[in-house]
C-alpha cells in the first residue's frame, strides 16, 4: 500500500490526471513520484511499483495515441517496467 493525498482542485491550475496504474481520472497523487494514483490502485501497489514521472507521462502519451487499452498495454509492457502489464491486464480484462 501507498499513501495518497488528494489534490485541492480548487487551488491547482491542473484538472484531474490519469492514475498511474489503471488509468482512472484521479484527484488523488502519490507525492514522493509526483504521479497521479487512484485510491484503488494505491491500496495494492506497493513504492517501488510507481513509475517515475517522465515513464508515467511517456506513457501516458502513448496510451492517449493507442486505439484500445489492449494496445496501450501491449506498448506499456515493453518499456521496462517489469509486471506493469500482467498485473493490471487481468483487473482491466475483470472490469470489462
Amino acid at each position: 500500500m501507498i499513501e495518497v493525498e488528494k489534490e485541492d482542485l480548487e487551488q491547482s491550475t491542473i484538472e484531474v490526471e490519469n492514475c498511474c496504474f489503471c488509468r482512472k481520472p484521479t484527484a488523488f497523487w502519490y507525492k514522493p513520484k509526483d504521479v497521479a494514483c487512484c485510491l484503488e490502485c494505491a491500496a495494492n501497489a506497493e513504492p517501488g511499483d510507481v513509475p517515475d514521472k517522465q515513464t508515467w507521462c511517456r506513457r501516458e502519451r502513448i496510451a492517449q495515441n493507442s486505439d484500445s487499452i489492449e494496445q496501450a498495454l501491449k506498448r506499456a509492457s515493453s518499456l521496462q517496467w517489469p509486471g506493469w502489464a500482467s498485473k493490471y491486464e487481468e483487473q482491466y480484462e475483470t472490469a470489462s
